[in-house]
């Protein structure tokens, strides 16, 4: 097994909330908090905390995940900066539901849901990640015109799309940054084939693979999916370990919903199976060689 593969994930801050609910609804709160304050230069953490007759560093622990506040407490804070309607009751419902130890299932709603929220304060928090991505590239590696392609395919408008796609990019700052996510990317060999987007973008995709594969703290390997039987024909899924002693969390994306797994008994049946991939995968220089030989197939062919 690889060394990086060896180094399962973890967070840089030992007070973040270890359920992937609370991180979510932490992220929720503190993007809530944020617009509050773009409205309106006076609705500081300060301000928020002395209408809600508490400290402002209790504010700022229930925005951070470092405590999660109960749903009294998230309703006072949805009121004080004025988030009601469908949007306050969905937090709402995720204040109120207990989840640890349990699969969590989040809705899929038009712009930036629940799930995409949670993914975001994992990518952030982690140390290491798994993905297996069968079919294409996983949306840490895309590029702008990649993920362009595949998010205008849904029914929302052309101002949701832009803003997707830069939040999509934004989250590969988690592999850029100057503390990098330590990233291991397993890919089917399809997701080297396919055409997203139509030649150029493909092509442009097959580059950028190549070079974000350079990179210390990245590690792509591709593997075969035309022999025998192994789990990750099941599907894709990634996996996030933070540093603290804080547990292994598994992110799982559907059609329109997505679960967060955190039962230590499911979570280690996917580290055993990301093993499993480990050992079918081609060497990062042979997945390396065979990217290059598709992209040059694709130059000739232009």
């Amino acid at each position: 097994m690889t060394t990086r593969l060896r180094r399962w994930c973890m967070v840089r801050t030992n007070d973040v909330a270890a359920d992937p609910r609370a991180r979510t609804l932490a992220g929720l709160l503190r993007a809530k908090l944020d617009r509050a304050k773009a409205e309106d230069p006076r609705m500081t953490l300060r301000a928020v905390a002395e209408r809600l007759g508490v400290n402002h560093s209790t504010v700022s622990r229930w925005a951070s995940g470092a405590t999660v506040p109960d749903a009294e407490q998230v309703a006072g804070l949805l009121a004080v900066i004025g988030v009601v309607g469908q949007e306050r009751e969905e937090i709402l419902d995720l204040a109120r539901t207990e989840t640890r130890g349990r699969t969590w299932v989040t809705p899929g709603p038009t712009g930036v849901s629940h799930q995409l929220t949670g993914t975001m304060e994992m990518e952030a928090n982690a140390s290491a990640m798994v993905e297996w991505s069968p079919l294409v590239a996983p949306g840490l590696l895309h590029t702008r015109e990649t993920a362009r392609a595949i998010i205008s395919k849904a029914p929302i408008d052309a101002a949701t799309v832009g803003h997707l796609v830069t939040l999509r990019l934004g989250r590969q700052h988690a592999i850029t940054r100057e503390d990098p996510l330590s990233y291991t990317a397993f890919l089917g060999v399809p997701a080297i084939h396919g055409g997203i987007g139509g030649p150029e973008v493909a092509l442009g995709q097959l580059r950028h693979l190549a070079r974000m594969g350079e990179r210390e703290n990245v590690t792509i390997r591709l593997v075969p999916v035309d022999g025998d039987w192994h789990g990750g024909l099941l599907g894709s899924f990634a996996l996030y370990d933070f540093t603290g002693g804080l547990p292994s969390i598994v992110a799982l994306e559907h059609h329109r919903t997505g679960s967060f797994v955190d039962d230590p008994q499911d979570v280690n049946d996917y580290k055993s199976l990301a093993a499993d991939l480990d050992g079918l995968a081609y060497s990062v220089g042979e997945s390396l060689d065979l990217i290059k030989q598709e992209i040059e197939q694709r130059e000739k062919s232009a």
